[in-house]
C-alpha cells in the first residue's frame, strides 16, 4: 500500500472509498471535449455537494439516500404561487 500525496498533504493510503471514486469519474467527465471545448463540471455542482455531504457507505447506500429527498422534495413541492 502507498501513500498517495498531492498538493499539501496526503490524499489516501492506497485505497479509495467510493465518494473518491465517484468525483474522479466526475472530474474525467468534465476534461472531456466536445467540439474542441471542455465540457466542464458546472451541471455537476448539485451531484458534487452531495457525494461530499453524504453519509453513505457506499454507492447503492447513497442512491437510494438521494432518491428518499427526491420523493420528499416531490411530495412537498406545492408549485408556483399563483
Amino acid at each position: 500500500m502507498t501513500i498517495l500525496t498531492k498538493g499539501m498533504g496526503v490524499i489516501a493510503k492506497g485505497v479509495k472509498s467510493w465518494k473518491d471514486k465517484r468525483i474522479g469519474a466526475m472530474n474525467r467527465i468534465g476534461k472531456q471535449k466536445v467540439g474542441g471545448k471542455t465540457k466542464g463540471v458546472g451541471g455537476m455542482i448539485d451531484d458534487y455537494v452531495d457525494v461530499l455531504s453524504s453519509k453513505a457507505k457506499n454507492k447503492k447506500a447513497f442512491k437510494k439516500e438521494k432518491a428518499k429527498a427526491k420523493d420528499k422534495f416531490n411530495k412537498e413541492y406545492k408549485g408556483l404561487p399563483k
